[in-house]
């Protein structure tokens, strides 16, 4: 906490990625600055020396979204399960304020900002559970290529394109693939990978994929979920699956999904 009861966020950068010197790397983050969003965590600032680079950011109180979902040293409970305070009402608000985050960035910011790192441990919530994007605007410090399958992945195992994974094309596509895996997470309470046993793995796009083929999608819902309509879960399902569409052309826009959520939401209020 500084003076005056501001709390602020630091984030020590494990590595520079592309950035090659202190130029570089204000270039890169000085654009943040101008970037403001309700949805979007705000910058504040960072530190530069050879050996050490932060970043500082606004604090924001609640936690992340994925230690509010699957309760891992939730505060609080003494069991691993998540935040009961995580009603339906509040999930689909999450769902829509970070959609219109990764919307502004990409249609409103020129040039337009990719994430490329989308996963619910980077979604902060405040004291209303309202969505914060954290993490925006680092791309060039993920990460290289060439070591890119040992450091970066395994924390977003689940979350990532596999046009990402595979072959390293960017576009914004690949954040929609990112948002689609939330989606799901936040309908089926699922990590986006799970192994129920050491020879088993289950991945939340396919498994949810075949569940809705099959007619048996309610077998799914996070069995904490309260507040809910069953119709209002399956749109939610589907655009979730929509978005992980293997072609990223298939793929929606984020401007066309935060139009999709509301007209689901306007069903929702209407209730």
């Amino acid at each position: 906490d500084f003076e005056g009861g501001i709390s602020i966020a630091v984030k020590k950068l494990e590595t520079l990625g592309r950035i090659r010197n202190q130029e570089e790397f204000e270039n890169e983050i000085g654009r943040l600055g101008n970037i403001q969003h309700h949805n979007l965590v705000a910058f504040q600032g960072y530190y530069w020396s050879s050996s050490m680079q932060l970043i500082l950011s606004e604090f924001v109180s609640n936690g992340n979204l994925y230690d509010n979902l699957h309760g891992h040293g939730y505060p609080g409970t003494s069991t691993s399960r998540g935040n009961r305070e995580l009603d339906w009402s509040r999930r689909f608000q999450i769902a829509l304020g970070t959609a219109r985050a990764l919307a502004y960035l990409h249609h409103d910011c020129r040039p337009p900002i990719l994430h490329l790192n989308l996963k619910s441990s980077n979604i902060l919530l405040d004291d209303k559970y309202e969505a914060k994007l954290s993490d925006y605007g680092l791309g060039k410090l993920l990460p290289i290529l060439d070591n890119y399958g040992l450091t970066k992945f395994h924390n977003a195992v689940g979350y990532v394109a596999p046009e990402l994974a595979q072959s390293f094309r960017q576009s914004e596509k690949c954040d929609v693939y990112s948002f689609g895996v939330i989606l799901l997470e936040l309908v089926t309470g699922r990590k986006p990978v799970e192994s129920p046993t050491t020879s088993e793995v289950v991945v939340l796009c396919e498994y949810v994929r075949s569940l809705l083929e099959t007619g048996s999608a309610s077998h799914c819902f996070d069995r904490n979920l309260l507040g809910f309509t069953e119709s209002e879960l399956i749109q939610v399902m589907r655009l979730g699956i929509i978005c992980t569409s293997e072609d990223p052309l298939r793929r929606p826009s984020m401007a066309e999904i935060v139009q999709v959520l509301e007209s689901i939401r306007n069903g929702l209020e209407s209730h």
